[in-house]
């Protein structure tokens, strides 16, 4: 057959596609799971680990909108400093993270550091990580949040890797908005946290 494809070529291609669809698999079960859960810092950091392994990125990260300041908040990350979770915060539209979320369109960038929007949170450590990947987390026009992949390879994320990450921000939307509804988004206990350089 003249349009077949040859199975050399089906080989390769299959493992990157079902890396893609096992992920989207497991942020299903973890939204089942997080449905009869309490504790949404705990299947946060569950989907960042999960989207992280799949994608093969150095860093996960999830900022979710805090509705009361109108910022981004870092909720969960596998790959950052585990001690800037909920210290790091920004304005929509400051930051890559910032925005992702002002444009409501993904943002890939091999050399984020060079990006004249990069904002740099010393307490992050993330200086190492130089390719860039971030979706916006929406439900219709509700803001919810950005997820966000990194890794130490420049131009590491493909076209593939950002259809993979809006389909889970998309199945994420739904659990997230609902958890927010349910039982809030937990403040820092420090007034005096640092927000960043």
């Amino acid at each position: 057959m003249g349009g077949a494809t040859r199975p050399h070529e089906r080989d390769y291609m299959n493992p990157n596609k079902r890396q893609h669809l096992t992920l989207l698999y497991d942020i299903s079960e973890l939204s089942a799971l997080a449905s009869d859960s309490k504790d949404i810092d705990t299947f946060l950091r569950q989907v960042v680990q999960s989207v992280a392994s799949h994608l093969h990125a150095d860093v996960g990260s999830i900022y979710l909108l805090d509705d009361s300041t109108g910022e981004l908040v870092l909720k969960a990350t596998q790959g950052l400093n585990p001690a800037s979770v909920d210290r790091i915060r920004m304005p929509v539209g400051e930051g890559l993270v910032g925005t992702t979320m002002a444009r409501m369109a993904p943002l890939c960038d091999g050399a984020a550091c060079d990006n004249p929007n990069f904002k740099f949170f010393e307490e992050a450590h993330e200086e190492p990580y130089t390719s860039f990947l971030s979706v916006p987390i929406h439900r219709g026009i509700e803001k919810i949040g950005v997820l966000v992949v990194q890794h130490r390879q420049p131009n590491y994320f493909d076209d593939a890797d950002v259809m993979a990450m809006r389909a889970i921000a998309a199945q994420l939307a739904g659990i997230v908005a609902n958890a927010k509804l349910m039982i809030g988004l937990r403040q820092p206990a420090k007034m005096d946290s640092p927000r960043g350089l």
